[in-house]
């Protein structure tokens, strides 16, 4: 026999029929965009492994030349895709090389270690989180884990601007948190936050050789070469023993016996260390001071932020720079992450114009995207004031034999010389190309051809964009030099 309800059981048994209701559409709706998600990208397949790990970083040499290409989730079932460096050998070879123990894969498995440790219901709430963060919505009602695991989920490309800040925010001493944030600012070409995020993760997680190769790849720059050498050790003896990174090391080894007992100093983000042979004190403070004031003016000029520090290195001889980097055996000074100049004793000493023109390549390399090689040299040229006679008598050739290095071709051929004298073409039409875009676009030339670049347009569209006109070819460029009777 049933019994009537009275009121007060009545509303008991409504206000269950109804959490019950609100569970089922939640986990209705968690349940949809969950398959949505897997109809459109591949899903890590194992439960035990429920977050794949994500796309290494390509890190080169330098790094600041870096980036992260944006792609979805690899299965965890596939090889893990290789960070990839070279090493110095000699006269401007390198040899290539790759690890395997990568930032993509340690968030990952960061990520899949604190997700198994979680009940099935946060594990949904999770997930549920970082598929409204990929949407570009906020994620309310995690806990701090929880949230931590959400961020560590989504693809680097998928941060918004607001993802970013709540992930620097929910960093703090957490180091998988700040590996994410370092793909994350890779991914969005911010090179400054990118590094700091690095020597951060590092920090707190000396042993790991994910962070420890990263923050090597960053720290091999600094005036002091020995945190370098001690990150490589580390995955050497913690994570793979590869040959080309053991010699990687010993030429980080080569520098601190050639720098041992050498004085540095830093002033506004510029670090000089220098040999005694061939500069006092005095002198590296007046270097700093110029390479200073090269970054503003390069900056300006690219319409790029400034970089944030910069170390500077003199060397007392031309051996010892070829000993340290993958410089031409012609160079006298280069830019390779560090700049690196050869100092003469009694004589002015970096050459001032030299120190403008690889001050240039710093700032673009830290600042800008990845630029074609014509434009840094024929900027860097023109920027550091070397369009003198021996830069004419060469666009002056160029005019009279009406001949000319076709612009998809430009870039290879800084490659394809043995010698100064061999590339002065590839120099002097570089350098023509720039100065033709400035003579017709006005001082935002330069700024406007920098973010075209970063679109992806290739030389004869940003010449056309910022010339404007229509078709762009050397025979044009000929003809604007011969107007100019160089």
């Amino acid at each position: 026999m049933l019994l009537p309800l009275t009121r007060p059981a009545a509303a008991r048994l409504l206000s269950g029929v109804r959490r019950a209701l609100a569970v089922a559409l939640f986990a209705a709706a968690a349940g949809w965009l969950l398959a949505r998600r897997a109809a459109v990208e591949p899903q890590a397949a194992p439960p035990a492994v429920p977050i794949a790990p994500q796309p290494a970083i390509a890190v080169s040499s330098p790094p600041d030349a870096g980036s992260e290409a944006p792609a979805p989730p690899v299965p965890a079932a596939r090889p893990l895709p290789p960070t990839s460096d070279r090493f110095c050998l000699s006269d401007g070879a390198s040899e290539s090389y790759v690890v395997h123990f990568t930032p993509g894969r340690f968030v990952a498995e960061q990520a899949n270690r604190r997700l198994r440790a979680l009940s099935e219901a946060s594990s949904l709430r999770v997930r549920w989180a970082s598929a409204a963060m990929r949407a570009g919505r906020g994620a309310i009602g995690l806990n701090p884990a929880q949230r931590a695991i959400a961020l560590l989920a989504l693809e680097p490309a998928s941060y918004s601007d607001s993802a970013a800040r709540d992930l620097r925010a929910s960093a703090d001493t957490d180091p998988a948190l700040w590996m994410k944030l370092f793909q994350v600012e890779i991914a969005r070409g911010r090179e400054a936050e990118a590094d700091d995020a690095a020597r951060r993760a590092y920090r707190l997680a000396p042993d790991e050789p994910a962070p420890a190769f990263v923050f090597a790849q960053r720290a091999r720059f600094d005036v002091s070469p020995e945190p370098a050498i001690a990150a490589l050790d580390t995955y050497l003896t913690r994570g793979e023993k590869l040959p080309a990174v053991s010699r990687a090391k010993a030429l980080l080894e080569v520098q601190r016996d050639i720098q041992a007992g050498w004085p540095s100093l830093e002033q506004h983000g510029v670090s000089v260390a220098w040999s005694r042979e061939v500069m006092d004190e005095s002198r590296a403070r007046q270097l700093a001071r110029s390479v200073e004031a090269a970054l503003d003016d390069a900056a300006r000029t690219t319409g790029t932020p400034r970089r944030p520090r910069l170390s500077v290195f003199v060397y007392p001889g031309h051996e010892e720079l070829l000993a340290v980097t993958c410089v031409r055996s012609w160079s006298e000074a280069v830019y390779d992450g560090a700049l690196r100049l050869v100092g003469r004793a009694g004589a002015e000493s970096p050459d001032a114009r030299t120190v403008r023109h690889e001050t240039l390549h710093a700032q673009l390399r830290a600042a800008g995207p990845a630029l074609p090689t014509w434009f840094h040299e024929g900027l860097a040229t023109v920027f550091a004031g070397e369009t003198g006679r021996p830069v004419r008598a060469r666009w002056s050739d160029m005019v009279r034999n009406r001949t000319w290095i076709p612009f998809a071709s430009l870039d290879d051929s800084f490659q394809a010389f043995d010698g100064r004298d061999d590339a002065g073409l590839a120099y002097a039409q570089s350098a023509a190309m720039v100065r033709w875009m400035v003579d017709a676009g006005g001082d935002g030339a330069v700024a406007r051809a920098v973010a075209m670049f970063g679109r992806g347009m290739n030389a004869e569209q940003v010449l056309a964009a910022v010339l404007g006109r229509g078709r762009v070819d050397g025979g044009a460029l000929v003809e604007w030099l011969a107007a100019r009777n160089p």
